[in-house]
Formats: C-alpha cells, structure tokens, sequence
C-alpha cells in the first residue's frame, strides 16, 4: 500500500528527519510513503489537491501558521488525516476542533513517531477507499462516501447531496456508480443514486431520503427493496 504523505514544514532540518523516519519505517514494515513537501502554509494552500491519505502540518510556520492554514484546509477538506507538529503542547485542544487524529511533539523521537504512525496507518486502513473527489469548477473537493445522501442528474449535471451540502459536478450518474462502486447504493429512478444508509420509508411510488422524497419508479422498485433489504441484513 502507498500512503501519500504532504509535510508542511518550514524548517528543513525537521523535514529531513520526517524524511529518514518515513524512509526507514519502510524498511522495517512493509509500506510505501510518497512524501510531498511545502515550506510554508501559502505554498500549501496555493498547491493543494486533495490527493493525500495524511497531511503532517507543523503550527509554528512563519507567515499563515499552520493552525490558520489548517481551518482553510477543512473548509474545503473535511475528511483527510490532519496530524499537527508542535511543541506547543497548549494548542491541542484548538487543534483537535480542527478534527486533528493526532499530534507528532517536537523533539521528535523515532521510537514514539514509529508507534504514532502504526495507529495512524491503522486509523487510514479503514478511510481508504470510502472517500471520492469531486469537481467543482477550478475546486476538488474530497468527501467520504458514508456522507453522501444520494446523487442527482439534470441533463450532464450532478448534484451530491450530503449532510454538510451540496456539491455540483458534470457527468453522468454510471460513472460515479462505478466510483462509488458500494453495495451501499442503488438507483430508485434514473435521476436518483441513493445511499440506502439514509432510507427512512419506501411508499408505492416514492422513498423518503433523510426526510426527502424521491420518485420511485415502477422498474426500479422490484430491485431497490431488495438492495436495502440486503444493505439491512448486513447493518443489523
């Protein structure tokens, strides 16, 4: 498995030691890290796409320090593995409202990093592979699966319906199927890709959506409650 990895870090001789930890973790275990370095928050921000499993964002950056570039970060990325570098033990409690996993204490110490980055690999085993990223103009966004109400198409334009929002992208509705590609989904009409997750009540010609109704069509019906009796049994 590779794991990519973005450092924000402006001190190189912290960002050469990050290197040789990551480096020799591969050695010992069988893992691949694809680092990614920025100097400075603006350097991030201006460069960023969310293709990373886990961002290291060191607080004390001169210029945007790292806590003002992370709240930037989760406004456009809510779901990536943030781990904050400090050795200002007193902005936990700020970071971990940023949903921060974790912290990494300067001086670093390759013992306690190595025990660190074991749970947070085993934390990013269980998000990879729910999470998908989405057009929107000259944005990517990235959000995880489990937060998608249900998918709308109008002509080529798509709608994700999620519990923060929505978001627009351009397609058609096959192919985000075969990006989803979970049992946890199934169409109730050709316009709607619905997250049975969030099913509240099948009627004759309808389902009820996280409080939302959507039309069920005839076709559609027959195979729609079969996948959620499916998706039921396993959730039980």
């Amino acid at each position: 498995m590779l794991y990519k990895v973005a450092v924000v870090e402006d001190d190189k001789r912290q960002v050469e030691i990050l290197s040789s930890y990551f480096q020799k973790i591969s050695l010992q275990e069988n893992y691949a890290f694809e680092l990614d370095c920025f100097e400075s928050g603006e350097s991030f921000m201006f460069n960023y796409k969310p293709i990373y499993h886990l961002i290291l964002m060191d607080i004390g950056l001169s210029g945007i320090n790292g806590m003002d570039t992370a709240i930037w970060l989760r406004k456009i990325d809510t779901d990536v593995t943030l781990v904050f570098i400090t050795n200002m033990v007193q902005f936990a409690v700020r970071g971990y409202e940023l949903n921060a996993f974790d912290f990494l204490v300067k001086p670093l110490n390759f013992d306690s990093f190595k025990l660190k980055i074991y749970r947070i690999i085993a934390h990013l085993n269980t998000r990879i592979g729910r999470q998908i990223s989405i057009s929107q103009g000259e944005d990517i966004y990235r959000i995880s699966v489990n937060r998608i109400v249900y998918v709308e198409i109008r002509g080529h334009k798509i709608t994700y319906h999620t519990t923060e929002g929505e978001l627009y992208s351009y397609g058609s509705l096959k192919t985000v199927e075969e990006e989803i590609a979970s049992t946890s989904f199934c169409r109730c009409n050709s316009c709607y890709l619905v997250n049975l997750g969030y099913v509240q009540k099948v009627n004759s010609n309808s389902v009820i959506v996280n409080g939302i109704k959507l039309q069920m069509s005839r076709p559609k019906k027959k195979e729609f409650i079969q996948e959620l009796n499916a998706y039921m049994g396993e959730n039980i």
